[in-house]
């Protein structure tokens, strides 16, 4: 791709150029794999910032859920602390909880996507296969471009989105469990 790039850029001018003093006249056009590359660097650096922005985003507001939830959970601690819950006990009905919690959250969050990359799919799937087509000279061919492919690596990242909603759901709980464990079970029941 370099050595392409270096010799449009060095050997050759522009079709619309009147004062070319180079040997050859030649564009990008019908180079196309030089740009799907281009476009591929451009989408995958942009890419390279957006994800952590998104993750983050979503770390923080499932911290402030967790969090939320715990906290308005005092009485129920109070509860189990008042019939003879040890504080060990607790702490393992709320991880389970949260666990629960991030399964479902886990799964909601890759049945919207695959629901949204379907309608994405159903939507530009034909265009981009001509256009594919087209820049690869692959006309004639059964080839149909899909943003539905099932592999090992989407499984896998589809597990590791899950596993890092469930390890965020349980950082996100530490504090509010040790905060409603510690706590005297009596001044939450009168509290309420």
């Amino acid at each position: 791709l370099e050595q392409d790039r270096n010799f449009l850029d060095n050997e050759t001018c522009p079709y619309f150029s009147s004062n070319c003093t180079k040997q050859y006249y030649a564009d990008q056009y019908g180079v196309n794999y030089l740009a799907m590359n281009d476009f591929n660097d451009l989408f995958g650096g942009a890419m390279i910032i957006l994800i952590p922005i998104i993750a983050g985003l979503a770390i923080v507001i499932m911290w402030f859920t967790i969090s939320r939830i715990m906290a308005d959970s005092r009485y129920e601690t109070a509860i189990y602390r008042a019939i003879g819950a040890r504080r060990g006990d607790i702490r393992r009905i709320y991880l389970a909880y949260v666990t629960i919690l991030a399964l479902i959250t886990g799964l909601i969050a890759i049945s919207l996507g695959f629901a949204i990359l379907l309608i994405v799919s159903n939507c530009f799937s034909r265009a981009i296969t001509a256009a594919l087509q087209s820049a690869l000279s692959l006309t004639g061919q059964d080839i149909v471009f899909s943003f539905l492919a099932a592999s090992s690596q989407t499984t896998a990242m589809c597990g590791l989105i899950v596993l890092l909603i469930i390890v965020t759901c349980w950082l996100s709980s530490i504090t509010p469990i040790i905060r409603n464990t510690l706590r005297q079970p009596i001044d939450d029941l009168r509290s309420q």
